[in-house]
Formats: structure tokens, C-alpha cells, sequence
């Protein structure tokens, strides 16, 4: 589930641009009308309760610049539908770029509630690499933290506003106390909203783009609250309570660990939710949401989930939440199969148009086969034509307009798995490179648990064959895949006694410092002893780093990046 929780946490950005004009099959050209309205909806949300209400404030000399932050905010939260796996918050979705534009808006005397939350993350956190920082008590939770609470407090602070600035904290400071202060201030949202079914959709979009509000818990809160009295937007929310009951009924672990009377509750509150699901689909037919959370409560029933699938498409190609569910249901563990995961990612690349959320399934259902394999993962990219499908459908994707950069980022990265599994080293360079280039910050390709940590390692490689000129590398690297391990330490500890900088970069010899470890690991295997000092697909090279940082935190340049000797990060 671990994984599952991630796969669920990666994601590109669509536009209403994109959504209605998509060339391909038809089902996807007679979906943007629906797409449209529903996004148009939200938009005008936007513009009453946020944008419109700072522009009417005196001129500035940073106005104009200000207001341009605002509105590109406010694409950004609503357009987290366009991915390669799905919902994400936008403590990962938004770049530095974005908290440092706020910092340097704030210096410039900008006084906005909004804006000054922002700027706070770049002031006191660590953004730059997505992650919440480890300490509650610190001086920067504490800074964060207050300065909410100011801007909460304050009379002239709009109800969106305030759900905006507690979310920026919350995703920030990643404590249950904080997230308790979002799902008030989005009680609060909904309290002074009109209960109209426009709104009550665009109050839902919000939150499946930050899915704390989803779970149970939160759900229930919201409930409680009495705040709701949207027929759709209460049938959605009491589905989802049944939904996250029926769970919480069955409980952890494998199926044959749940007793038969734990399986009989958790299929009637199954039964309830899915009930409550397609009630709500009846009053509001043309948005993805009831169609996507019955799909969640019948996991499971192949048929249904295809069903379902096909109805979100037929109104919503570009939501990519119903395709990351679908994929997931493919999976062995819920009865389904390697070969069903692929023939899905052949099926929407043979039905998508060039760029779309659709075509980019292929590229996702590879990924995920490559997980489901493990140690085998380089055989889902190994079969003819893999290869070259990715790079097409990746490439067509970065062409789009409304991509976020780090998105793109995102997606070449995937890219270095092919190019990996086929010997392909130098395609793993330029791809790196160009994804830096785009996100120089970027903490990892994504979080597909490939391996131990693939990620981790697809860089490193990436960037330690880029300038392997003599070939020394990739000879080495040829002999440990080929199964030489004593031929490949030889040649790893070479690479690492000579520490030519001038021709190797720093990544490579820390490459080849950690596969001499993991060479004499498999040697240590194949005479049958224990050996287990370095994970094989996971080189944190503390022991090996030939970088040293003052502060001991990772620093990212566009050569690769350097850590230091007590660092748990590798580039």
C-alpha cells in the first residue's frame, strides 16, 4: 500500500485548453464540451473569491506582477488532473520558483494575505527539494505556523483565501494538528459558498486535489459539521464515509488473514458507497468524480471497473485519477495480470491522441509492470517497440503548453528506465541533462518502487556514463550485468583508485565506489554466504562521497549533486 499511496502522488498539469481540443479518437472530442463547463465553473470561482478582489485594490508597483502570481496560482490548483499517475498536493506539484516569485513579491511591499503565506515556504522552508522538514519544533514550523494563525485571523481574508493559506501551511508542516486546521477552514469554504451544484463540484475538485480531505476521518468532519447541504455534494461525501468504513471493517493485511465476518461488512458498506456513488452520478452526470469513487468502492470487479472507466472517459478524457485507479485494479494482487496492465497501456496508446493524458497511460502501465516485477523490473522495457513508444508519447506530452516545468522534468526522467534496460547510457545522460536543465532542484524521477530505489539509481547512472569517453564505465557496468562480478569489481575499483575528475564526474566515481560493494555482494551470494552492507538498487554512497558540504545538506548543480559524508541522499 506503500507504494500505492505514491503512485497516487505523482502528477502532470492539464488545461482547459488542452482538454477541448484533442485530436484523436472521438470519445475524447466529445468530452471537452463537459470538461469545459465544469472547469469554466471553476475558474469563475477563482476570479469572484480571489482574483477579482485584489484587483480592485489601489495600484502598486508591484501590482501588475502580483496579480499575475495570483491567477497562475489559481490554474495551478485547479488543473492537478493531467499525469502520469495521479493527485498529488502541491507541496510537490508547484515548484521553488513558484515560493521564491511570492518571497520576492513580499520584498517588494506586496501585503497580500495569500502571497505572504507563499513567500513564507521559501522563507523558512526547504521547497526546493518537496520535503516537509523533520523537526515540529523548529524554528520554521513555528514561524510558519504563526504567521498563519495572523492571516486567519485577520477580517479581510476571503473564506477561499483562508482555505488556500491553510493548505499552504498544512502541506508544508505535514502534522495531523495542521491538516486539522485546513479541514476548518474548508468547513468554513463550504459554509459561505452557495450550495448550488456548480459550486458543490468545484468545492469536490478541491478536495481530490489535496486527498487529506478524503479520508475518512476529515469526511467525517466535514459531515459533522452540518455545513454541507448540496444533495450531490452530501450523497458524495456520505458514499466516501461508507467507503473508508468498509475498510476500516476489513482491515489490514492479505485477504486470507480477514475473517468471514469482517469480509460480509466490508462488502454490504461496499454495496452502500458504491449505491451512494451512482446516486450522485445521476444528479451531476457530466463531471468524472461519483463515476471515479464507485470505481475505488468495486475494486476488485473487473467489468464494473471498465464500466466506469469508459463513462469518465466519455465525459472527462483528461482525469487522470480514473486511469491510475483503473491500472491499479489491473494488478495481480486485485485478480488481474502483467499482460492485462500492458494490453491496457497498448489499448490507450493506440486510442489517444499525440500528448494526451490518455496516451501517457502507456507510459505509466510500463512503469508499473516494472514494479510489479522487482528485480526483473528491466523486462517491462525490454519487448519490441517499448522503447521507442515511450520516447514518443513522452516527447509529444512535453510539447503541450500546459505543462508545469517540473512536470517535464518528471517525465523525461521516465524515460532513463528504457534507456537503462536497453544499454543505453548515453540516452540516459542527454535525458538527464535536459531534465535538469528544465529543474535543476528535482529530488528524484518519481517514486515507482522499483527496485529499492530506483530513482536514486536511474540518476546516478544517468549522469556517471554521460561523459564516459574511454568506455570504462559502461565496460564495467556490461561485465556486472552480464554476471562477472569479480571482472566488474576489478574494473569498478579502478574507475574509483584513480579519480580522474577531469574525465569522470564526481557521480561516476561514487557509482563505481558503490558497485564494487554491490559486486562483492553478489559474489557473496553466488557462494552462498550472507552479504548485505549496501541494498543492490539503492547506492547512498555515505561512505563513498567524495563531495563535502559545510552544512552537511545536499546541494543540487547542474553537474549532478554533491553530498556529504553523513548525507542519506544520492544524486
Amino acid at each position: 500500500m506503500r507504494h500505492f499511496c505514491w503512485i497516487m502522488s505523482i502528477l502532470l498539469v492539464c488545461s482547459l485548453l488542452f482538454a477541448g481540443s484533442a485530436e484523436g479518437g472521438g470519445v475524447q472530442t466529445r468530452s471537452g464540451e463537459a470538461r469545459a463547463k465544469w472547469m469554466a465553473v471553476s475558474d469563475a470561482c477563482f476570479k469572484k473569491h480571489l482574483i477579482d478582489r485584489y484587483a480592485s485594490l489601489p495600484e502598486a508597483g508591484w501590482k501588475n506582477d502580483a496579480m499575475d502570481y495570483l491567477r497562475e496560482s489559481a490554474y495551478w490548483h485547479q488543473r492537478l488532473y493531467l499525469g502520469l499517475s495521479g493527485a498529488t498536493s502541491r507541496r510537490i506539484a508547484m515548484s521553488a520558483i513558484h515560493y521564491e516569485t511570492a518571497a520576492r513579491l513580499v520584498e517588494r511591499g506586496c501585503d497580500w494575505p495569500y502571497v505572504k503565506m507563499e513567500a513564507a515556504i521559501w522563507k523558512y522552508g526547504n521547497l526546493s527539494f518537496g520535503e516537509p522538514l523533520s523537526r515540529p519544533a523548529s524554528k520554521a514550523f513555528k514561524g510558519v505556523r504563526a504567521l498563519r494563525e495572523k492571516l486567519l485571523a485577520a477580517e479581510s481574508v476571503s473564506p477561499l483565501e483562508r482555505y488556500l493559506i491553510a493548505e499552504t501551511a498544512a502541506n508544508y508542516l505535514y502534522v495531523a494538528s495542521d491538516f486539522d486546521v485546513l479541514i476548518r477552514a474548508f468547513v468554513d469554504l463550504v459554509r459561505k459558498l452557495p450550495p448550488d451544484n456548480d459550486t458543490s463540484v468545484f468545492l469536490w475538485s478541491m478536495m481530490d486535489n489535496n486527498r487529506t480531505l478524503l479520508n475518512g476521518s476529515s469526511v467525517a468532519k466535514i459531515i459533522d459539521s452540518g455545513a454541507v447541504s448540496n444533495d450531490w455534494f452530501s450523497t458524495m461525501l456520505k458514499g466516501r464515509l461508507l467507503y473508508r468504513k468498509a475498510w476500516e471493517r476489513r482491515g489490514g493485511g492479505w485477504g486470507y488473514t480477514v475473517t468471514k465476518d469482517r469480509w460480509r461488512d466490508y462488502d454490504e458498506l461496499r454495496k452502500e458507497a458504491a449505491a451512494c456513488f451512482e446516486r450522485a452520478a445521476q444528479i451531476v452526470p457530466e463531471v468524472p468524480f461519483a463515476y471515479h469513487q464507485k470505481m475505488e468502492s468495486q475494486i476488485g470487479d473487473a467489468l464494473a471497473g471498465r464500466n466506469l472507466l469508459d463513462r469518465i472517459i466519455s465525459c472527462d478524457p483528461e482525469y487522470v485519477n480514473a486511469y491510475a485507479f483503473y491500472l491499479w485494479s489491473c494488478r495481480p494482487r486485485w485478480c488481474g495480470s502483467i499482460s492485462k496492465m500492458k494490453a491496457f497501456g497498448e489499448e490507450m496508446l493506440e486510442k489517444g491522441s499525440p500528448g494526451s493524458v490518455m496516451q501517457l497511460q502507456y507510459v505509466h502501465s510500463r512503469l508499473s509492470v516494472a514494479e510489479e516485477l522487482y528485480e526483473r523490473w528491466e523486462d517491462a522495457f525490454l519487448e519490441e517497440g517499448v522503447y521507442s513508444n515511450m520516447v514518443s508519447v513522452v516527447e509529444a506530452a512535453l510539447k503541450r503548453d500546459d505543462l508545469y516545468v517540473e512536470t517535464k522534468a518528471l517525465l523525461l526522467q521516465t524515460l532513463m528506465y528504457p534507456a537503462y534496460a536497453n544499454g543505453d547510457y548515453r540516452k540516459m545522460g542527454d535525458v538527464a541533462k535536459r531534465a535538469w536543465k528544465l529543474s535543476p532542484t528535482l529530488v528524484c524521477c518519481n517514486n515507482y518502487g522499483i527496485g529499492a530505489s530506483i530513482s536514486d539509481y536511474m540518476k546516478t547512472v544517468g549522469l556517471a556514463f554521460y561523459e564516459d569517453a574511454d568506455g570504462r564505465l559502461a565496460s564495467a557496468e556490461k561485465a556486472m550485468r552480464e554476471g562477472e562480478y569479480a571482472t566488474a569489481k576489478e574494473q569498478f575499483a579502478r574507475i574509483v583508485e584513480s579519480r580522474v575528475a577531469g574525465a569522470l564526474k564526481t557521480n561516476a566515481l561514487e557509482y563505481a565506489a558503490s558497485q564494487v560493494v554491490v559486486a562483492n555482494s553478489r559474489l557473496a551470494q553466488k557462494g552462498g554466504m550472507a552479504y548485505s552492507l549496501m541494498p543492490i538498487f539503492a547506492p547512498r554512497f555515505n561512505q563513498f562521497s567524495f563531495w563535502k558540504t559545510p552544512t552537511g545538506r545536499v546541494v543540487p548543480t547542474t553537474e549532478g549533486w554533491k553530498i556529504s559524508s553523513s548525507a542519506s541522499m544520492c544524486a
